[in-house]
């Protein structure tokens, strides 16, 4: 890395005591004790104030526990030290994305892919910011440069599963995007390759021999959000001509996350416009509760497609509805 020598500071890590109360932190981490942990760092800093693995750790304390404009001023030390710190980088740029300061996030993001244009956590978490500032072809731009990097693997993509979930995302991703934008049929195309993505996890996994059911393959729970993401992107790309496939396809999204405001909310609308009054009062009803409650999952991070694809008029009047009875 590019070292800013005036700024920088031979780390005294030979030092019996930096390294004794290193370890000491190290098994605070565990407890997960975040003040304790906080208080032993910064008796680190104190015998080597330009420690990189110090700040780094200083700033995760405070991204876990919400505080991100305190966690951005250590990431930025780190800075201070190597400017091109790609993990710097990105941790604020994370930071501002949860502060919802979009601009300042894409601003940090782009200055990583000045270093190295195919990181894909980047890529990936550039495409989310500007779906969420309403750009929705840069968007789309950058969800298909992750595809087309990750499709270069071939084989190998496989052997990695943490990737190819990834790969499967960005598909639903750009399946999601064209949704937005009214391309149904691209969407459906694309739907079709996630879909044999996923079948390729499931026939990994399970040995069993690569037919057409993926309902039956119960992922493991990291792997949960993908059937999600896909059957509710399935259900929207599919809305517009077979509402009642919508509704099976939203429920089988429920059912893989049952603490997801936006889904019911999503339910809520199909059934509005089936008329089936009984059923959208249920489910918008569900979404304004989830919302409230603590344990919700309201996916204000990390996924894009929170963004209301309920044109504002309608749902106007599903909350008018909603309040008059």
């Amino acid at each position: 890395m590019k070292k800013k020598v005036n700024k920088f500071v031979i780390p005294k890590n030979n030092n019996n005591m930096f390294e004794k109360k290193q370890k000491e932190v190290n098994q605070l981490f565990k407890t997960k004790d975040y003040p304790k942990i906080i208080i032993a760092l910064n008796e680190l800093l104190q015998m080597d104030k330009n420690n990189i693995d110090t700040l780094n750790d200083l700033g995760t304390c405070y991204f876990d526990t919400e505080q991100y404009e305190k966690a951005i001023e250590y990431y930025q030390k780190m800075l201070d030290i190597y400017d091109d710190n790609t993990t710097a980088l990105i941790n604020i740029a994370n930071c501002y994305t949860l502060l919802n300061d979009y601009e300042k996030g894409i601003k940090y993001t782009k200055m990583i892919l000045d270093i190295d244009d195919r990181n894909i956590s980047a890529l990936l978490l550039l495409a989310i910011l500007e779906f969420n500032n309403g750009n929705f072809e840069d968007s789309l731009t950058y969800f298909n440069k992750i595809t087309t990097e990750y499709g270069k693997r071939g084989i190998n993509l496989y052997k990695n599963e943490a990737e190819h979930n990834i790969y499967i995302s960005a598909i639903i991703s750009i399946v999601l995007i064209n949704c937005e934008k009214g391309d149904y049929l691209s969407a459906k195309n694309d739907l079709v390759s996630a879909y044999n993505q996923i079948k390729q996890i499931r026939d990994s996994k399970t040995g069993f021999a690569f037919n057409d059911d993926i309902d039956s393959f119960n992922f493991k729970p990291g792997n949960k959000g993908i059937f999600t993401d896909y059957y509710y992107a399935y259900s929207l790309a599919i809305h517009k001509e077979n509402i009642d496939e919508a509704i099976i396809y939203i429920n089988k999204a429920i059912k893989t996350d049952e603490i997801r405001s936006d889904l019911y909310k999503q339910g809520a609308y199909y059934y509005y416009l089936k008329n089936e009054k009984e059923l959208f009062r249920k489910y918008l009803n569900k979404s304004i509760e989830l919302q409230k409650s603590k344990t919700a999952r309201n996916i204000n991070y990390g996924k894009y497609y929170q963004a209301v694809r309920i044109p504002e008029d309608i749902f106007a009047e599903m909350m008018n509805e909603i309040k008059n009875n």
